[in-house]
Parts: structure tokens; sequence; C-alpha cells
């Protein structure tokens, strides 16, 4: 199985200000994600056209800069996540609706 390498370009981002920091998320997403509220904390994330996760509401200290593999990004369906070079399905990620930007 080939190992899949993607590079975040976003990770490193700083703002001044809660509100810069709005208008850069406004403008770089292109989806937000909701995901069905199964009892974890995390329901929305943004996400680069690139397939890369810019925020999420929760954890996001773990998931931005990874990525979501965006040929198979589908509402009522998993998420697929980049890990250690593999797409990883995780079931209790469920994508209840995909916001277009």
């Amino acid at each position: 199985m080939e190992t899949i390498k993607l590079l975040p370009k976003y990770i490193n981002k700083s703002f001044n200000s809660q509100s810069q920091f709005d208008k850069w998320l406004a403008k770089t997403s292109h989806k937000q994600l909701i995901l069905d509220d199964f009892g974890q904390d995390m329901t929305k994330i943004w996400v680069a056209e690139t397939g890369e996760i810019l925020h999420c509401n929760f954890h996001a200290a773990i998931y931005n800069g990874r990525f979501i593999n965006m040929a198979k990004l589908e509402e009522f369906s998993p998420l697929e996540i980049l890990e250690s070079g593999q797409w990883v399905r995780k079931t209790t990620l469920l994508v209840d609706e995909i916001v277009a930007k």
C-alpha cells in the first residue's frame, strides 16, 4: 500500500485577534463540515480546498493541519483522515451536512 504524503500549509498561522482569525477562516475555508452528534465534542470542521483541516470547534490542537480525503467526502458518510500516510475511516465522525463556501 502506497504511503500518501501531504504537507500542511496553514498549521503555523497565527493571528492578532479573534476578528482577524474569523476573517481568515471565512476567506480560506472551502467547506464547513457539520458532524452528527454522537456525544463527541467536535461537531464542526472547516476545510481548505486541499482537504487540510483549518479549524474545528473542539480538539483543534489535534486535528488542525491534518487532511480529509476530499474524494470520499459526502454527507451521511464517515470522514477519512490521513494518519501515518494512510486514509483512516473515522466511524465516529459522520458527516451530517457539507456547507460549501
